[in-house]
């Protein structure tokens, strides 16, 4: 067997998982050299073998390409990642194709051949070693059986911790009702409920399992995000659950959700692809109309309002907006009479350019 006889190609959906990864761990690592965290973790829960088909790079390569430009521009910070495989191919691959060759000396990888069940509990103790040190983890199993909700409240153990999650739903929705209760206990154990009965009768099967994955991951991580992933047939194939507990990560995943769905930041479709990442034919620019009633109904009747307590609210409270987006709509709201007043506590006397939104004004709204 040649060393290429074990990898896969990399289609549009792994691509588009991949730039949200990539999009994200570069701003982790950059944030948390310069706030002055000298100690990392990323763990990386069913590498692969790191490469694909094509020769796109998997997540290892990425996640250590990322360390390594950190500790390159930041003396003293260190990172540990931690890359876990069953398949001893994908180990081996890793190392003949110099994931831990070349890194910068600061850099340490982890490679643990074996299943991520097995490992989590080595893992947790290399954590518990260094209990202030911030960690990312990707847990991207191919279905259900080996990433139960209990390895995710292990990981998830310090306020600096995150965890990007790829839940298999359209296939849980499938084998839901599955005559071998070793299957649907597997799809129990990831979601986190001991029953699927909700879920079965359920007009949207595949949206209640969403809701309640996502419903328990807000018990360990206050600020979760979905991503949902369609397949060539325009089908809800699987999702990506974010879950974090500070709000600037929050912010980051979202940012980097936006780069690869540029019109509602939640979705990617196969079938609008083309082969890259998607495109509408009928829509242009991200997608805002929705944050104008969120924030009429958030901050009608109020004065005295600052923008910035405005972008908070939109970056933690709001499933997918960010800043830029409030500009806009601020702006339709103003036009509308909906703002009634604009206060700038400065003195400045400059006009407000359009879309321009100092964090220090002060709104009343109607």
């Amino acid at each position: 067997m040649g060393q290429e006889d074990h990898l896969w190609a990399c289609p549009p959906r792994t691509q588009a998982k991949l730039e949200i990864l990539t999009h994200y761990l570069s701003a982790w690592f950059g944030i948390l050299a310069s706030n002055g965290f000298r100690h990392v973790f990323y763990i990386d829960g069913f590498c692969g073998p790191g490469r694909y088909l094509g020769g796109e790079d998997g997540s290892p390569i990425i996640a250590t390409r990322l360390a390594n430009s950190t500790a390159q521009k930041n003396p003293g910070f260190k990172a540990t990642l931690i890359f876990v495989d069953n398949e001893p191919q994908a180990i081996e691959h890793l190392k003949a194709r110099g994931a831990i060759k070349g890194r910068h000396s600061n850099v340490v990888v982890d490679l643990k051949q074996g299943a991520f069940t097995d490992e989590v509990d080595g893992i947790v103790g290399a954590l518990e070693a260094s209990p202030s040190s911030p960690v990312f983890s990707f847990i991207d199993p191919f279905g259900f059986s080996q990433s139960p909700f209990s390895t995710f409240k292990q990981l998830m153990r310090n306020k600096s911790s995150e965890i990007f999650i790829n839940l298999m739903c359209g296939f849980m929705n499938r084998f839901k009702e599955h005559s071998d209760d070793r299957i649907t206990q597997n799809i129990r154990d990831m979601v986190g409920t001991d029953d699927l009965t909700d879920i079965i009768r359920s007009t949207d099967p595949i949206d209640a399992i969403c809701y309640a994955f996502e419903k328990n991951l807000r018990t360990i991580g206050e600020y979760t995000l979905k991503f949902m992933m369609r397949d060539e047939g325009n089908i809800r194939d699987n999702a990506f659950f974010f879950s974090g507990k500070h709000p600037r990560g929050f912010e980051k995943i979202k940012q980097a959700m936006w780069k690869v769905d540029p019109i509602h930041g939640n979705s990617f479709s196969a079938f609008r692809s083309g082969g890259s990442i998607q495109s509408d034919m009928f829509e242009s620019g991200p997608q805002t109309q929705e944050l104008y009633g969120l924030i009429a109904n958030e901050f009608g009747g109020r004065s005295g309002v600052s923008v910035e307590e405005i972008f908070k609210w939109v970056i933690e409270e709001t499933d997918t907006f960010l800043p830029p987006h409030a500009r806009v709509e601020l702006e339709m709201l103003s036009q509308r009479g909906a703002i009634r007043a604009i206060h700038d506590p400065s003195g400045s006397r400059r006009k407000r350019a359009k879309n321009t939104w100092p964090k220090r004004l002060l709104l009343n709204f109607a």
